[in-house]
This record gives C-alpha cells, sequence and structure tokens, in this order.
C-alpha cells in the first residue's frame, strides 16, 4: 500500500490545526456572548441564537465539550506533524516539530480568539453554532462520564473527616473582621445585606447609563429599531403596539 503524499498530510495537518483554533476561539467568543441578545433572537426564531442558548445554558458541558476538542484535535495535529517530519522532513525536525507546532497554536488561536469576539454574532458565533451543536452531541457520553467523575472527586475532596462533625470544626473567621490567615483572606462581615445596597445601586446606575447611550445619539433622542435592546424595551412606537403579549 502507497504511502499518502506529502501534499494530502499536509492538507490534513491544516485541517487539524484548524479545527484546534476553532475550539479555542469559540471558547473565547461563546463565553463573552451578550445572552440578552441571544434570547431575544432566539424568541424571535433564530435558530442559530437558539443553538447557541441551548449550548450556553449548560456551561461545564460546553466548557468540557471545547477543552476535548481541543486536546484532540491538537494532539491529532501533533501526530500528523510528527509522521510527515518522519517521512518526508530532515532528521533534526522530528524531535522539534510537535512541540513547535503545539506552542505556535496556542500562541495564536487565542490572541485571533479575541478578535473574533469582538465581532458580530453573524460572523463567528452563528454559523460555529452548528458544528458546536454536533460536537456537543457527540462527545456527550464522554462528557457526562467526565463531569460525573469530577464531582465525586470534589466530594471526596471536600468530604470531612467521618469522626468529626461540623461543628466541632474550628473557624478561623473573625466577626466584622477581614483577616489573612495561612495565605487566604476570611470575610467575616456580619451583616453582608447591609454592604450590598450601594454595590446595587451602582450597578443599576450603570445599566441606566448604558441603555441611555443606545437611545441619545449626538446629545439629541433617537430610537434605532434594529437595535435588539430598544426592540425589546419599546412598548409602543407611531401609535402601533410594539408588544402586544405585555
Amino acid at each position: 500500500m502507497n504511502a499518502p503524499s506529502p501534499l494530502f498530510q499536509l492538507a490534513v495537518l491544516l485541517i487539524l490545526l484548524g479545527c484546534a483554533t476553532f475550539f479555542i476561539c469559540a471558547r473565547t467568543v461563546l463565553f463573552g456572548l451578550n445572552r440578552y441578545r441571544l434570547r431575544y433572537r432566539a424568541r424571535q426564531g433564530h435558530r442559530a441564537a437558539a443553538r447557541l442558548i441551548a449550548l450556553l445554558d449548560q456551561p461545564q458541558r460546553l466548557s468540557a465539550t471545547l477543552r476535548i476538542g481541543t486536546i484532540c484535535s491538537t494532539m491529532a495535529a501533533s501526530v500528523a506533524a510528527t509522521l510527515l517530519a518522519l517521512r518526508h522532513g530532515a532528521p533534526g525536525t522530528l524531535a522539534p516539530s510537535p512541540f513547535i507546532l503545539t506552542l505556535a497554536v496556542l500562541m495564536l488561536a487565542h490572541p485571533f480568539g479575541r478578535l473574533l469576539a469582538i465581532l458580530p454574532p453573524p460572523l463567528f458565533a452563528y454559523p460555529a453554532s452548528r458544528p458546536l451543536a454536533l460536537v456537543s452531541l457527540a462527545l456527550s457520553p464522554l462528557t457526562r462520564l467526565l463531569m460525573t467523575i469530577g464531582q465525586g472527586l470534589r466530594r471526596r475532596i471536600g468530604k470531612a473527616d467521618p469522626g468529626t462533625e461540623p461543628d466541632d470544626a474550628p473557624s478561623l473567621t473573625e466577626l466584622d473582621r477581614v483577616v489573612v490567615k495561612h495565605g487566604v483572606t476570611l470575610v467575616g462581615h456580619g451583616n453582608l445585606p447591609a454592604l450590598v445596597a450601594a454595590d446595587a445601586s451602582a450597578l443599576y446606575a450603570r445599566n441606566l447609563l448604558d441603555f441611555l447611550k443606545l437611545v441619545i445619539k449626538d446629545g439629541a433622542f433617537h430610537l434605532d429599531l434594529e437595535d435588539d435592546i430598544v426592540a425589546a424595551c419599546l412598548m409602543c412606537h407611531g401609535g402601533e403596539l410594539r408588544r402586544k403579549n405585555a
């Protein structure tokens, strides 16, 4: 049986590199999406937005899927690079080729993912939703197994000594003080709800300011009906009831 040609092996290598870059970029882009806009699009019948919401509603499973995809495609690309260097490269290129390849993918994919995160969802997130949904479905048994093992290990590690009751465990926290013990910062505020009001007010004010930026352009009031947030908040316009179900 004839060995694959160098051109075919190079094409396989480039495809695997593309897959690894895709999974790394998808992780950066998907977890930075505006879910409010996605849910609004999904309610309007946008299928890609609905697929993205379904993926993001299970963040642990999505993260595991992307990690598995990244690891498998990177390892496969390293194997392909090794075979290509073994059959058609110089003897000195065999050892460093997988290392250089993996390092190049990790160094280039993360900045590229941040660049894609700036772009509107139709340019990357929406087209990527279909293959990601298929990969997530295909890897579902493996991700469920890994998540079950991880949860079991966390419970095992965090489980107290059977001979010690929870009330008997000594507490290092000091009431109404913030202390550092054994390299860990311990917050002992006795009335945390009273401290939330200021931050909640600041957050609410920031949300109002961001919303006003959408409807005030160059010092004048302007309604952009194409904006998802403005359209979702608009009750009526021009004598027409925009949200009949409200």
